[in-house]
Formats: structure tokens, C-alpha cells, sequence
């Protein structure tokens, strides 16, 4: 798990990208000395980590990012965020009954985004966005079309920057993908991606 996640919006608050990749890093030093074919896959923040680990750590086969946050749905949020974190540490998340349908499925979530780990993720983005154009292993985009956390053209923005790359849209899915109506079909687009990579 992630520092700062799994815990409280105030450990989340005291840690940074770089807390972030340093865990996805040593993670993939230490299945690189069990397995000779490694991909990384990530989720919206997780997404951005995994693109950048297939910037900067050789070796692995390829990467799976879903819902990758170049483009967010709140940009007011971004504007005002370097203001916020002086006088409100937390900006309240905005579909509360979808939090709680993910909750009775068994995923723990915050109520709250953290300014400053928020800042910290822009941060990571405007990373990723300087150097994606570089990645040259096979890059498996999947984006929710209902995403009401990420714009859609993030996945479109990517799939022309990434010269190995292929998009798979989901039509019926929201931010949370894996625990979506089309969980299935990500699954068996990932299998299909790491067997077709594989010789």
C-alpha cells in the first residue's frame, strides 16, 4: 500500500509523489530479482506512477495505466489549491453516494482530498507530461468514458504522445474502473496486452 494510504487524510496530507514512487520503486527492485518479465499497472494516481516508472526504471515489459489524470474534471480545484492548503487542508469529494456503493464493495476510500497531496499529484503529472513522449515500451491506456474525476482526453492526449501504445475505452465506467460494470473486460484486456507482449 501507498504511505499515507490506508490510513487517515492526515497521513495522507504529510506525504508526497516522491513518498509515492519511492514505494513503486522498491516494489519493482524486488520482484525484478524474481521474475524476469515485470509490467506495472496503476489506477489514476496509479496510473501517473506506473507511467513513470516506465520513464525511469529499465527493465520492465510494459505498463497498464487506467484513468490516468492528465486532464481532470475540476480544474477551478487546481487553480485554487496553491491558495487552499493556507487555510483549508481538505477539499470535500463531490459523489458521496458512489463513495458509499465502492464502500459496501469493500473499498476504502477518503471523504476528503488532501490539498496537499493534491498538489503533490499535479506535481507528478507535469512529470510525466515532460518526458511521456520518451517512453518506448507497450503501454495498455484504458479510460472510463463516465469518469467524472478524469477527462477523457487524457487517455487520447497519451495514446499520441506514447509511440507503443493502445486505448481501450469503456464506454458504461466511471473513475473507479476495476470496480465498475466493465471489471471484466479490463481483465481480460490486460491479460490479452502482457500475452501478446510476451517471448
Amino acid at each position: 500500500m501507498l504511505p499515507g494510504h490506508g490510513s487517515t487524510p492526515r497521513e495522507l496530507m504529510r506525504c508526497r509523489w516522491e513518498d509515492w514512487f519511492a514505494a513503486v520503486e522498491h516494489e519493482i527492485n524486488s520482484l525484478k530479482e524474481r521474475y524476469q518479465q515485470l509490467y506495472v499497472a496503476g489506477l489514476s494516481m496509479g496510473a501517473l506512477l506506473s507511467l513513470y516508472a516506465a520513464i525511469l526504471i529499465p527493465g520492465l515489459k510494459g505498463v497498464i495505466a487506467i484513468n490516468a489524470p492528465i486532464f481532470n474534471c475540476s480544474p477551478l480545484l487546481t487553480t485554487v489549491s496553491p491558495l487552499f492548503r493556507y487555510f483549508k487542508p481538505y477539499y470535500p469529494k463531490r459523489d458521496r453516494l458512489r463513495m458509499r456503493e465502492l464502500e459496501e464493495q469493500g473499498r476504502f476510500a477518503y471523504d476528503v482530498i488532501p490539498v496537499k497531496a493534491y498538489l503533490s499529484l499535479n506535481k507528478l503529472r507535469n512529470l510525466v507530461l515532460q518526458k511521456v513522449d520518451t517512453i518506448k515500451l507497450p503501454v495498455l491506456l484504458i479510460q472510463s468514458m463516465q469518469d467524472k474525476t478524469v477527462q477523457p482526453r487524457s487517455a487520447y492526449y497519451l495514446q499520441e504522445k506514447i509511440a507503443d501504445s493502445r486505448l481501450l475505452e469503456l464506454p458504461y465506467s466511471d473513475h473507479i474502473a476495476t470496480m465498475g460494470k466493465e471489471k471484466d473486460k479490463i481483465a481480460q484486456a490486460i491479460i490479452e496486452f502482457i500475452s501478446g507482449n510476451r517471448r
